[in-house]
């Protein structure tokens, strides 16, 4: 995860990022996905793994109060330039945010917790962190889409090298299959309430030239827990 403070990955990253057109799969089809499983009625929301900030502000224009947390010195001085007015600090989830408990409706994170080695603690430092009846979404790599690259095998967690982008850096993401992914949540006395696995449209695919293998394997795993209300 150190590869997140270079700022050239950072600069290329975010750039990337925040087009449309070179990211047209996480902007035309996976982060509408995702925004709808936000509660209807959220109000506090963190954006973990924020990098940038661009989903921070997509959430900011939607609900009141909204913060963004990355590891990444690089990525956090970015999203502050870009949004002086809004709230981003370090953390990446492996220690409790005492001052925070019981405090977001929910905790949103879009390609971020593929990074994260230690899911356990991960799951009790945000269960903490919510309300009662407050969900974490997040959205990873499809573990039908990263299988390959972790030598075949889909059971076995396992860490692999790919390129971010086409900006020639490679950063180490973890392979886990979709019963890895949830079992440490279950466990954390989560409930799971919605799955999704966001579709590439006809139109779209034409739009942007998908490539066969874009169509017919999904690209993504979104997943909403709630923590329990009592």
């Amino acid at each position: 995860m150190s590869e997140w403070t270079s700022p050239e990955l950072a600069k290329s990253y975010a750039e990337s990022a925040l087009s449309s057109e070179v990211n047209w799969y996480e902007h035309q089809v996976n982060l509408p996905a995702e925004l709808e499983l936000i509660p209807a009625l959220a109000s506090t929301i963190l954006d973990f793994g924020c990098g940038a900030g661009d989903v921070t502000r997509v959430l900011a224009q939607k609900y009141p109060r909204v913060e963004g947390a990355d590891l990444s010195e690089t990525m956090l001085a970015m999203a502050k330039q870009e949004s002086p007015t809004m709230d981003f600090f370090m953390w990446d989830g492996t220690i409790p945010l005492s001052e925070k408990q019981s405090y977001y409706d929910v905790v949103f994170s879009k390609l971020a917790l593929h990074f994260v080695e230690d899911l356990v603690t991960f799951a009790s430092n945000v269960h903490g962190i919510l309300k009662p009846g407050g969900s974490l979404i997040f959205s990873v790599p499809h573990p039908m889409s990263t299988t390959r690259k972790a030598n075949g095998e889909y059971w076995q967690q396992a860490p692999y090298n790919t390129e971010i982008g086409t900006f020639g850096v490679q950063v180490t993401m973890i392979h886990r299959s979709l019963q890895s992914y949830a079992q440490p949540f279950v466990d954390n006395r989560f409930v799971l309430t919605a799955l999704q696995e966001p579709r590439i449209s006809e139109a779209i695919a034409q739009k942007y030239q998908a490539t066969e293998t874009d169509v017919a394997i999904p690209k993504r795993l979104n997943l909403r827990f709630e923590k329990a209300a009592i």
